[in-house]
This record gives C-alpha cells, structure tokens and sequence, in this order.
C-alpha cells in the first residue's frame, strides 16, 4: 500500500481505514482507535454543514406580527444590525448577557422576548433604552451542550427555556423564538 503523506499535510480527510492504520502506527492503543474514529466522524459532518447561522433582522414567516424580529440567516449574507452579547451586570463573574443589535437606522436595541400577542415568543429589538437589569425576559445564559465544549445554547435566564428556530426550520429567514 503506498504511503498517504496528504494524511500528514491536512489538504482532506483520510478514509476511515487510513486514520485507523495511522493511529495505530503512531502507537495508539486499539481501545482508544474509535475516540479518533469520532472525531474523523465529526470533521467530515462540519466539512458538510450548512453554512455558519446568524441572527439578523427579519419578519414573522407567519405573517401574525409585523415588527421586526430576530430570524436565522447565513452569515455572509448577513445584513446590518449586527449582534453582540452585552454582559447584563459587567462586575459579575456570572452574570447572563443581553443580545445586543446595533442598527444602521434604528440605533442600538436589545432583543426581547415577547411575552404575549401575536409575535409571543419571538425575540423583538427595543430601543436601547429599554435594556433593563431588571427585565429578565432579556437576559440570556450561554450554557455549553455536550462534553467536548463546542456547542453552545442560548438559555433564557431563569427558565427552561433556549434560543431556537420556529418549528425547527433550517432555512434563511426562520423566526427565532424562545421555546422549552
């Protein structure tokens, strides 16, 4: 079998069976092969994502609520506001955060959880002044998912509710909404 150098330059992804024999030429234990296996696994999944999700500016896909609302696009294709995580209280250590907008035309906002109405659940921009310390409907926890770390969710602090996408749709535009 002729030697797979590419394996060593990192131009792609070895087959399965080279990571396996590379390993065990580099004196991993067998027991330890398939830990490797999983994370050639997850390489190849992120390889074939979608692109990179960000939260930008849309509308109601419904049609029920006519402000602007948080929506799911693409990040190259992302438009102005453009978001940013705000401590709520910057001298705690563990604090949760605000969603911050910063747009062109409106000014800076923070995204709110509508409570009731029509766009219930959806996350609004308020006017900047409306970010409140005492609203907890604004404050967000970033909380890792899994054991490696990677992964994050948005939790809605003091609930068990997270950031999510209406109906779980994956497509440009889906509403965000904050959901069990």
């Amino acid at each position: 079998m002729a030697p797979h150098w590419w394996a060593l330059r990192g131009t792609r992804l070895p087959s399965p069976a080279t990571l396996a024999a590379f390993v065990r030429a580099c004196g991993v234990a067998d027991a330890d092969a398939p830990a490797w296996l999983e994370a050639r696994w997850r390489a190849q999944a992120a390889d074939a994502r979608p692109p990179e999700l960000c939260l930008s500016e849309g509308r109601d896909t419904r049609g029920d609520y006519m402000n602007a609302v948080a929506a799911q696009v693409p990040c190259a294709e992302a438009r102005p506001p453009r978001t940013y995580l705000r401590p709520v209280d910057a001298a705690s250590a563990n604090t949760p955060y605000f969603i911050e907008w910063q747009h062109p035309q409106h000014g800076p906002g923070c995204l709110t959880r509508r409570r009731e109405g029509p766009g219930q659940d959806l996350l609004e921009p308020w006017p900047w002044k409306s970010c409140d310390a005492t609203r907890s409907y604004q404050h967000f926890r970033i909380e890792p998912v899994g054991p490696t770390g990677t992964r994050y969710r948005l939790r809605l602090d003091g609930t068990q509710h997270c950031v999510g996408l209406r109906e779980e749709s994956t497509r440009t535009g889906a509403d965000v909404t904050v959901e069990p």
